[in-house]
């Protein structure tokens, strides 16, 4: 690893790694059992493939983005082409949401409207941008471009002109409090063949709808909403045939509904694999290609039969059995020979052969790609980088003398979009050896893993403090005592427990906020679903805060529903279920938990 954990038993001096029985403890702690072995890489040759020098993630991954980057805010979760090809939309979810215009030819920003507190259009911070982003058909050399608003449940209306300046209409579709009290979260959008009807998914579950979500169908023209079909829970992507069949994916469920736009029904269920996210139509709609995240897959659906024909695994060969690629958007070479996927994990994106239905291999690229789009001449492959291209302000300077913008972590982290050069042909082999040693997965063999002898492990987990704040003063570990600011006269319980037991003291953190913290100390890596939505949560969006084990409130376990925000992984207490490995957990996850009504008198 190149962040070694630096794993010292201060009592003996011994590092001790194997686990019997496991303690989970919870309300401000937590327990999760992480181990690293290392292993011995095989010699490999110099790479022919050209990108950006390596950075250092704190996931203990590295990334070479290849291309150009284009800053674009905070985290850009989805891109479409117009209708001619010469640009590119992109939106975000984050903290700092635009909505941009970039030239498809090399990736240069031309216009954008910021939809953040201090912007002309929005007057509140509730106001939000997310994800679905679809283009209508020009009319004298005007494109209408319809973006989804999240929570406030409608969806704005903009003009794309032909320079490819991007302006408001200050007009809205949908209506945003329906009659029935279920909340309102849209998420992906499409039109239908003639632009008369507009599909919107409610990516919500509600428990005044048994934890279902519901698909929209809209009047463009006078706005107002034409029905509501109910649907699995959290529907997420949708796109939509000439012949006025739907398909809408479900994070929930694991299924794609087919909706009849004239009926307003659903006529039928399509199971793909865990959190699909992707949607996309070849040209001539004969086939759907759906990506599912929590699975790392990719299905492709005869749409005559609506049956699954194909399934590829996206994960590479020696990693078939370790769940960490998770695919996303999606976007056809213009001969429809190659599929390219946003693989966000792996920092990359996957290169499928389509007449083999195969993985032909993965180009690396920034920090957590969502989306990709394929120039409309195949010249130029642009991808959308979530996290952008590097770590910022690693063991920086004190923030106060930090001008350019507030420092909060959500509030730094810069997306870009990748603009990669197509013309020459890409060195599949090379850049995959790179994706592979970026992910550090050109391990040979792993050593025999011996028991030590370990009984018992306890694994205690304090958030929203660093190292150096706690722990910094003591003189066995990497730290800086200048930095303390609850030493051991004010954490006595914490310092004796790094002096009897274990001191962990050169540990990155993967996360930004308590929302995905929690995730990845209890099951070692994020869903897309906790990651695009936490920063929306953060960023005031008003998004539920699902990541503690609760869908909107509503403990989903303990009524047999599952967990949008499920690591696919799982979580730790999963994997010691299933290794039939005894644990206890002492209240992570658990605060949903009621007292009876009625307690017991003492004595």
């Amino acid at each position: 690893m190149p962040y070694p954990v630096s794993f010292r038993s201060l009592a003996t001096g011994q590092g001790k790694t194997q686990k019997r029985r496991i303690a989970l403890l919870g309300g401000s702690l937590a327990l999760v059992a992480t181990i690293a072995v290392a292993v011995k890489s095989q010699p490999r040759k110099a790479s022919t493939f050209t990108t950006a020098a390596p950075s250092q993630l704190v996931t203990g991954k590295r990334i070479t983005p290849a291309g150009t980057q284009t800053n674009i805010g905070s985290f850009p979760a989805n891109m479409v082409a117009s209708p001619d090809g010469r640009f590119v939309l992109v939106t975000n979810t984050g903290m700092r949401e635009y909505l941009s215009v970039l030239r498809a030819s090399d990736g240069t920003l031309v216009s954008r409207l910021d939809w953040n507190a201090n912007s002309t259009i929005v007057s509140k911070k509730k106001q939000a941008l997310y994800f679905g982003l679809v283009c209508g058909t020009p009319q004298n050399g005007i494109t209408p471009v319809y973006a989804s608003r999240g929570a406030e449940g409608i969806v704005s209306v903009f003009s794309l002109s032909a320079e490819g300046v991007l302006t408001d209409t200050k007009k809205t579709l949908g209506v945003p409090s329906p009659a029935s009290g279920v909340g309102t979260h849209l998420a992906g959008l499409a039109l239908s063949a003639d632009g008369k009807q507009l599909f919107a998914a409610n990516n919500t579950a509600d428990p005044k709808n048994a934890m279902r979500g519901e698909l929209q169908i809209i009047n463009v023209q006078s706005g107002a909403v034409q029905s509501r079909v109910v649907t699995p829970g959290y529907p997420f992507a949708v796109t939509a045939t000439q012949g006025g069949k739907v398909y809408v994916s479900s994070e929930q469920s694991g299924t794609i509904s087919i909706v009849n736009a004239a009926t307003g029904k659903i006529t039928g269920e399509i199971s793909t694999g865990t959190q699909p996210t992707g949607l996309l139509l070849d040209k001539d709609q004969e086939r759907l290609f759906v990506t599912n995240a929590g699975s790392d897959t990719l299905s492709i659906i005869d749409t005559a039969t609506d049956r699954v024909t194909r399934t590829v695994l996206l994960r590479p060969s020696n990693a078939r059995g370790l769940a960490g690629a998770t695919p996303l958007g999606m976007s056809l070479s213009p001969d429809e020979k190659r599929l390219y996927i946003a693989l966000a994990d792996l920092n990359a994106v996957a290169v499928i052969d389509l007449p083999a239905a195969r993985l032909a291999g993965f180009v690396p690229f920034g920090w957590y790609p969502t989306a990709p789009i394929v120039s409309a001449d195949g010249s130029r492959l642009l991808v959308a980088n979530a996290k952008g291209t590097q770590a910022n302000n690693p063991n920086g300077k004190p923030v106060a003398g930090l001008t350019s913008r507030p420092q909060y972590i959500q509030n730094i982290i810069e997306g870009t979009v990748s603009t990669l050069d197509l013309t020459r042909p890409l060195d599949l082999k090379a850049s995959t050896d790179l994706v592979l040693k970026n992910n550090q997965g050109h391990a040979a063999t792993a050593p025999k893993f011996r028991d030590p002898g370990i009984k018992h492990v306890f694994y205690i987990i304090k958030e929203n403090r660093t190292y150096d704040q706690v722990l910094g003063d003591l003189p066995q570990g990497n730290g800086d005592p200048s930095l303390v600011l609850f030493g051991r006269d004010v954490t006595p319980n914490q310092h004796a427990l790094a002096e009897r037991f274990a001191l962990l003291d050169n540990f990155y953190c993967c996360a930004e906020v308590s929302g995905d913290g929690w995730n990845w100390s209890t099951g070692g890596m994020i869903s897309e679903y906790t990651a695009r939505n936490v920063p929306h949560n953060y960023g005031g969006r008003q998004r539920p805060y699902d990541f503690e084990g609760t869908n909107n409130g509503v403990a989903v376990d303990r009524i047999g529903v599952p967990d949008a925000a499920r690591p696919p992984g799982g979580y730790i207490w999963d994997l010691c279920a299933a290794r039939k490995v005894s644990y206890r957990n002492y209240g992570f996850f658990a605060d949903d938990l009621q007292l009876p009504r009625t307690l017991p008198e003492e004595g």
